[in-house]
């Protein structure tokens, strides 16, 4: 009791500690994934952009040159890319934007085998940037200060392309103008198949491992058109506030500039100084924030900047929903083990207790056994006793004393052959000589091993057999035996009725046809709380052990056995005072393997 008592009250306090720090490690994961998360992320944003940032400072001419100084510039600084760079295919394209006689934009692509610009139209990848490019042409023809609020932002994130501005103009053509603007554009237009394919993917497998196993996925959208998906790992989410993490990208960094500048990263144009000169990294963002209106400005103030939108979301749905899954997972695995535990700490105590009763059972047949060995025992001693010493000489006398000595050597031989079946058929070696046998044919044996009994008990048995009963396979000796267990223990607990009834008749199994025979008497029942255990070794039912009846307990468990055994089964019905019904059943020989083991 005192076992069962921590138990319970060990059991939930387990489990809410358990739910407690499973959640507290729950938290801790999610904490430990966002943060990681986030450093991976702001890692691929740094080397994303430092590409572009390269790109930009490489095809940059921050001194006044003419058109064609600036043409060969951007010749030499594409081969030097192409050689060099890391992700040598970045670029699609190379164009020069400058003004014609009217002051219009006129776009030049660079033919790179060829190694000139040739004019070209506004089509293709650029055509979108005609309209931009004439309204920023137009504001400067005006001389307005719209020419300011009109600076084209270095990245254009639907193409995409890098947008690089010219030296200003010189002083006599600026002088009249409020600000300075740039005498014309490089456009470099990216590879977006080759960024699909190769410079996305590359980053990611360097920054984001995990990606590669599917635990997250990863999407980069137009931030100005979320309905415009650059690239995704799996399915895109175009909800910012539903991913784990949303960053923007692909903006300009002026400490990404200055970190390039320092450390050599960026090539150095022709007529550039790197040390003291007007190249320095300071008047590069200087300039580049003048020409290109405010994106310099948030970079440099530490806000986000970018045209492009990386979001990652875990496969679950988001990071809290994969912990959340994870930590179910864990309490149903923790609170499984809790039950299991419990279940096995109940089965060790009931096991315990069966124990306990078996082993008293055990005691309690030892000292029946005892006693009932002992009684017929020291009846034949004393009969025979009495013969030697001629104390008996009368010849009816002395047939009376063989008369009783036959009959308690008979008692007890039946008693210690029933031990010994019952321990046989325990140890699992006992084995049964399977025949075909005729039922009315076992019925009638069995009566004529009783007649002895039953006549010294004025006992009348009625017969009641279904003609044409097949024969069941079985142990002729085994089955007698468990009809003579049947018949004894009706004469033992009969009463005063002396009557008992023994049938046999066909019935249908849960195995299909068998021969049910029953063992039917008048006499005093068995109580409704003994029921369930007679067939248990050594179980002897309260108001037998209260009237004091002789026996051992292991008759009724024997010819369970023996029914098994058989491929059969043992039941009973009882009305307390009013009689009990074994009914063996057996099935019919062709159901029944030709096996001579027991089954235990």
């Amino acid at each position: 009791m005192i076992l069962i008592a921590a138990m319970a009250v060990l059991m939930p306090l387990l489990a809410a500690l358990q739910f407690y720090w499973l959640g507290q490690v729950s938290d801790g994961e999610r904490e430990r994934l966002q943060a990681n998360l986030s450093a991976d992320a702001i890692k691929f944003k740094r080397d994303f952009n430092r590409e572009l940032i390269r790109a930009y400072l490489s095809f940059h001419v921050d001194t006044s040159a003419t058109l064609g100084d600036i043409e060969r510039h951007h010749v030499e600084r594409l081969e030097q890319w192409q050689r060099t760079a890391p992700y040598a295919q970045l670029f699609s394209d190379v164009f020069i934007v400058s003004t014609d006689e009217q002051g219009r934009p006129r776009p030049s692509r660079l033919d790179a085998a060829a190694k000139q610009f040739n004019p070209t139209g506004w089509s293709g990848e650029i055509a979108n940037l005609r309209e931009r490019f004439e309204q920023r042409y137009e504001s400067a023809r005006l001389q307005t200060e719209i020419a300011s609020q009109s600076s084209l932002e270095s990245f254009a994130a639907d193409i995409p392309a890098l947008i690089i501005p010219f030296p200003p103009l010189p002083p006599d053509k600026a002088r009249s103008q409020r600000v300075p603007l740039p005498s014309g554009f490089t456009i470099i237009t990216l590879n977006l198949k080759y960024m699909q394919r190769e410079f996305i993917p590359s980053l990611i497998q360097r920054h984001f491992p995990a990606a590669s196993e599917t635990d997250y996925n990863l999407a980069i959208i137009n931030r100005d058109h979320p309905q415009q998906v650059i690239y995704s790992s799996r399915h895109p989410s175009e909800d910012v506030n539903s991913s784990d993490v949303s960053m923007q990208i692909f903006g300009m960094d002026s400490g990404e500039i200055r970190t390039l500048r320092r450390d050599g990263g960026a090539p150095v144009a022709a007529g550039e100084q790197s040390d003291n000169g007007p190249m320095r990294s300071r008047s590069i963002v200087r300039y580049i924030k003048r020409q290109t209106g405010n994106s310099i400005a948030a970079a440099s103030s530490g806000e986000e900047d970018g045209r492009w939108q990386l979001l990652i979301t875990h496969q679950a749905g988001s990071l809290q929903a994969a912990v959340s899954s994870t930590r179910r997972r864990n309490l149903a695995i923790s609170f499984g083990i809790l039950l299991l535990l419990a279940a096995s700490m109940s089965m060790t105590i009931v096991a315990t207790r069966r124990a306990e009763r078996l082993a008293r059972q055990q005691i309690n047949f030892v000292a029946g056994v005892s006693h009932e060995l002992r009684t017929p025992l020291a009846v034949i001693c004393s009969a025979g006793e009495n013969l030697a010493d001629r104390v008996v000489s009368d010849p009816r006398q002395v047939a009376r004393y063989g008369t009783v000595i036959y009959k308690e050597g008979r008692r007890l031989t039946e008693m210690v052959e029933q031990v010994l079946e019952f321990a046989g058929a325990q140890s699992g070696r006992r084995r049964y000589e399977f025949r075909s046998t005729q039922v009315a044919d076992l019925i009638n044996g069995t009566l004529t091993a009783c007649r002895a009994q039953t006549q010294e008990s004025g006992f009348h048995v009625e017969t009641e057999i279904e003609s044409n009963l097949p024969p069941v396979s079985g142990d002729e000796a085994a089955l007698k035996l468990a009809l003579q267990n049947l018949i004894s223990n009706t004469i033992k607990y009969d009463g005063e009725s002396r009557w008992a009834r023994l049938s046999a008749q066909m019935g249908a199994g849960e195995r299909g046809a068998e021969v049910r025979i029953t063992v039917e008497d008048r006499g005093s029942g068995i109580a409704t709380v003994d029921l369930p255990h007679i067939f248990e070794p050594f179980y002897r039912g309260r108001d037998v052990v209260a009237a004091q009846i002789q026996g051992s307990g292991i008759g009724l468990s024997l010819v369970k056995q023996i029914a098994e055994a058989h491929g059969g089964r043992i039941s009973v019905r009882s009305t307390p005072g009013a009689g009990s019904a074994f009914t063996l059943h057996l099935p019919v020989e062709t159901q029944v393997g030709d096996t001579g083991e027991a089954k235990s």
